[in-house]
This record gives C-alpha cells, sequence and structure tokens, in this order.
C-alpha cells in the first residue's frame, strides 16, 4: 500500500434489500473494509464513477438497473476495466454464470456468505488490508 491509498480499501456493495445490505456491510468491515453502498444499480454506476473503490459487489436483481447491465456501465467507466467485481446474489444457474461472466465480472459468489467466505474472496482481491477490522475513526471521513 502506498501513501496515497487510503488505509482501508473501499468496497462498493449494491443491494437492494436492507436486511442483506446490513449483513454484508457487517462482514466487509468486519474483513478490513470501507464500505460504499448503493441500494440499485443505477446508483452503483454513480458511485463507481464518483468514489473509485478497490473492490465492488452487485447484486444481480435490482431495481432500476440490474447488476447485469450495471456491470457493463462499470466495466466502460474509464479506470474501472481493472477492478474486481463480484456477482453477489441469492440465485444461482448457470446460464446466469455465463451471462455474469459475459458482463464483466470476476467472480459469482451465492449468499448466503459467512465471515470465512467473505475472508477467503477479499484474500483473492484486496489481500493487503489491516487486521482487526474497519475503525471509521482512525480511517477519517470519506
Amino acid at each position: 500500500m502506498n501513501q496515497s491509498e487510503p488505509r482501508y480499501p473501499s468496497v462498493l456493495l449494491a443491494e437492494d434489500n436492507p436486511e442483506h445490505q446490513l449483513i454484508t456491510r457487517s462482514l466487509l468491515e468486519a474483513c478490513g473494509c470501507r464500505v460504499i453502498e448503493a441500494a440499485n444499480g443505477e446508483e452503483a454506476v454513480t458511485l463507481a464513477k464518483l468514489k473509485r473503490p478497490r473492490m465492488i459487489l452487485l447484486d444481480l436483481r435490482m431495481p432500476v438497473v440490474d447488476g447485469l447491465e450495471a456491470a457493463r456501465r462499470i466495466r466502460a467507466l474509464p479506470g474501472m476495466s481493472g477492478v474486481p467485481m463480484v456477482a453477489y446474489t441469492a440465485i444461482y444457474s448457470y446460464s446466469l454464470t455465463e451471462l455474469a461472466t459475459a458482463a464483466g465480472f470476476d467472480e459469482y459468489v451465492k449468499k448466503p456468505v459467512t465471515l470465512e467466505m467473505m475472508a477467503q474472496l477479499l484474500d483473492r482481491y484486496l489481500p493487503n488490508r489491516p487486521a482487526g477490522g474497519y475503525n471509521p475513526q482512525e480511517a477519517g471521513a470519506d
């Protein structure tokens, strides 16, 4: 991590279900990430452009713009082609995994996810996270 990078890597979480959003936020923070939340795919595209997260988790079924279309739009943004993007959904089918790959997702994860599973996922894409979870006081304002 260089001096210009924040201590806690930012992860954009796009999830329309408030309960799932809360659970996933807690898992991400416990794994040392700062979470940027979007309630739909359109918000996710806007926040990806403005906040430049280090990783993105997108639910596939969301209002306004679904996760597949949001992924395509995010991949088209300047500087976002190499950002790890994970399809994060309760639905699993082989055809949907193929659509997710074609839309630009790097991985497909089926909910529910445990803390251990989230840590393993983050280890693949953000291996240099601080241990001990996210501390907002230490991280400063967003």
